[in-house]
């Protein structure tokens, strides 16, 4: 199963494809969060077949709602609408940071922080999926 990875940010969105056995996240690349991101990952989801949808959950520690919160869900929605699969949440916390330790040369690369959600979302779920 193929995933794509997702950290929505309000300037860029980071995305990050897993190999295809639905086992290793790798930095795909960023697109501007404008009015051509959601036909873009579209196309990228067709394209790369995925299969599973996992986004950044952009809530703070606690469950509680930021700024980028409202705007992530309309967007989460509108990728299901659109792509037909549904968006999973996944926890997103110091993922930036991680990121930068893998990338130390571009401290914004959303693209590496969204390998770093989802591999977590990976290493999370494997159990569930195995046999």
């Amino acid at each position: 199963m193929r995933y794509l990875g997702i950290d929505y940010g309000e300037k860029r969105i980071g995305l990050a494809l897993s190999d295809m056995g639905g086992l290793i996240a790798s930095p795909h690349s960023m697109v501007s969060n404008d009015s051509k991101a959601l036909a873009y990952i579209t196309s990228l989801i067709r394209d790369e077949g995925v299969e599973r949808l996992v986004m950044g959950d952009t809530r703070a520690v606690g469950g509680s709602i930021n700024m980028v919160t409202p705007d992530a869900e309309r967007f989460a929605q509108a990728l299901t609408r659109v792509s037909g699969i549904p968006v999973d949440l996944a926890y997103e916390g110091w993922s930036s940071f991680e990121a930068a330790r893998y990338a130390p040369g571009d401290l914004h690369d959303d693209s590496v922080a969204a390998a770093v959600i989802l591999q977590r979302f990976i290493d999370m779920t494997s159990g569930d999926t195995v046999e």
